[in-house]
């Protein structure tokens, strides 16, 4: 399974990351962070991680409407963590901030 593959440094960093970047869409959007997604839908992602937006949609409280608005950074930063050169290194962050602001542009 893809959550075996992660230490738990790599997945407590990914989790930083999909939090930060909820926040940051929340701020853009003057909202609440929940409703961009809430807890349970991010404990979802770290579970299962979800690698396209097929998958994506199987996490609870992401259907269509998030996966289009929120889907592409989301994936990004999944997909940056489950690469083989991250797996036994430490990355250096994320970038959260540029792919809010280029995803709020959309919405």
């Amino acid at each position: 399974s893809r959550k075996a593959i992660l230490k738990p440094a790599v997945r407590k960093q990914m989790e930083r990351e999909l939090r930060g970047l909820r926040r940051c869409f929340a701020e853009i959007q003057e909202c609440e962070e929940y409703k961009i997604f809430q807890n349970r839908s991010l404990n979802d992602m770290i579970n299962k991680l979800p690698t396209n937006r097929t998958e994506l949609q199987r996490c609870w409280g992401i259907k269509a409407k998030r996966c289009q608005q929120y889907g592409d950074p989301i994936l990004r930063i999944i997909n940056s963590h489950l690469q083989p050169e991250h797996r036994h290194q430490r990355r250096r962050a994320h970038s959260v901030e540029n792919d809010c602001q280029t995803s709020c542009i959309a919405i």
